[in-house]
């Protein structure tokens, strides 16, 4: 799905997205029936290895998954949180201190390390016989292995992730809202200078204005509440009659322009996906209105 921005049309998108999240949700629940299902049969395969045994091996692999991955995690958030906030000084964007990761954020995240799907079709995966007809040596244990590293990992850690965010006393913060404002900054500027240099669309001097005027003023109230760090406060714009030909034309270009704008931003990295997906669904749904005041053919 990462060139789903540049294959499909946003009527694709808006119907995929649903189509696929239904899809998603039931293979995981099928995913952990079968979790269910296998688990007697593995457990009656295991012979004449101990139980206690081997539940204190899938215990030490589950402790040594959770410790090594909070390692990782706070060696990846610093690291690239380095890197971003040096090159957001580079290029002139604004840099925003109070996103810059905490430790106790970032213990957060690496506590919500669940394993589940992945790890268990690894598991299942391997054969049940050798290429010389022998059964495949320690097969069963290693699934169950893979068994205690989902239930510690998922249920263990999961039930006690609210206690572990009280405990922390985090409080809740949603750091998506201040990248969206630099994305839309960008966009604006970026789109305002294409109006002003690069319009393929010829319009007459009160039209081009009037779409100057809306990127201008949009600018600028972002570019304040960046400043200051507030919550946007929108005033509902008075509903236009349908635009003349040539501005609905205009309209479209610059809608064009942003979704390459928007794919050039996903492809580097700037922005996380979670920006880029909110953003993409919104401008789908503007284009499906403004491809609705496009006049039909008879």
């Amino acid at each position: 799905m990462e060139r789903a921005p540049e294959v499909f049309s946003y009527q694709a998108r808006m119907r995929t997205r649903a189509l696929w999240d239904t899809l998603v949700f039931l293979l995981h629940g099928f995913v952990f029936i079968l979790i269910g299902l296998q688990l007697p049969l593995i457990i009656k395969d295991l012979g004449h290895y101990p139980f206690s045994q081997i539940l204190g091996d899938g215990l030490l692999i589950s402790v040594v998954t959770i410790v090594v991955r909070i390692i990782w995690v706070f060696a990846g958030a610093y690291w690239q949180n380095f890197f971003q906030k040096k090159k957001k000084t580079t290029d002139g964007l604004p840099v925003n201190d109070e996103q810059d990761s905490t430790w106790k954020n970032v213990l957060v995240v690496a506590w919500t390390g669940t394993r589940g799907v992945i790890s268990l079709a690894a598991a299942l995966a391997l054969p049940l016989l050798l290429e010389d007809g022998t059964a495949f040596p320690k097969r069963h244990s290693i699934i169950f292995l893979a068994f205690v590293v989902i239930f510690v990992t998922l249920v263990v850690q999961g039930l006690s992730l609210p206690l572990l965010i009280r405990w922390l006393r985090i409080k809740p913060q949603d750091n998506t809202i201040a990248e969206e404002k630099e994305l839309r900054l960008y966009f604006a500027t970026t789109t305002l200078h294409f109006i002003e240099q690069e319009l393929p669309v010829s319009l007459d001097n009160n039209l081009q204005q009037e779409l100057k005027r809306k990127y201008e003023q949009l600018i600028h109230d972002l570019a304040k509440e960046i400043r200051r760090h507030k919550k946007a406060k929108h005033n509902k714009q008075k509903v236009q009659a349908t635009p003349p030909d040539n501005l609905l034309n205009a309209k479209l270009e610059i809608s064009k322009f942003q979704r390459a704008l928007l794919l050039k931003l996903h492809k580097e990295g700037e922005f996380s996906d979670t920006v880029i997906r909110k953003v993409e669904q919104e401008m789908d749904i503007e284009e499906l209105k403004l491809n609705l005041q496009v006049p039909k053919e008879e």
